[in-house]
């Protein structure tokens, strides 16, 4: 096994108890802010189809993207949905992310927007 492989992280690693809820609960910019994040990252899949699409015909980065970047950031949003939801266990993180994905991933595809022209 690759030594990258070997020392990635898991969500099952993190370890939340260390956080001091009486701090951080009452931050309401820090709750907006992540998540916000987890969101974003959340929708990696459809980040990574885009990029994919622009970079079609590259098969070592499209074979990346799909391969390990998008493993990484749909695992970046699931450890910060993990956060919110321990932080603030009574934000409905799953109904806000639904709706939150609802009006983005219309205006989010790149089928949407027109392809610019190749780099130079």
């Amino acid at each position: 096994m690759a030594r990258q492989e070997a020392e990635h992280w898991k969500i099952e690693d993190l370890d939340f108890s260390g956080i001091a809820l009486d701090e951080v609960r009452a931050d309401e910019n820090l709750f907006y802010l992540v998540a916000s994040a987890s969101f974003i990252e959340s929708g990696s899949d459809l980040y990574t189809q885009n990029l994919v699409d622009f970079f079609r015909g590259d098969d070592e980065v499209t074979d990346w993207l799909s391969n390990h970047w998008e493993q990484e950031e749909l695992q970046h949003g699931k450890a910060l949905r993990a956060y919110v939801r321990h932080v603030w266990p009574e934000f409905e993180w799953d109904s806000a992310y639904a709706g939150s994905s609802r009006n983005t991933r219309p205006i989010a595809r790149s089928s949407c927007w027109p392809r610019p022209a190749p780099w130079k």
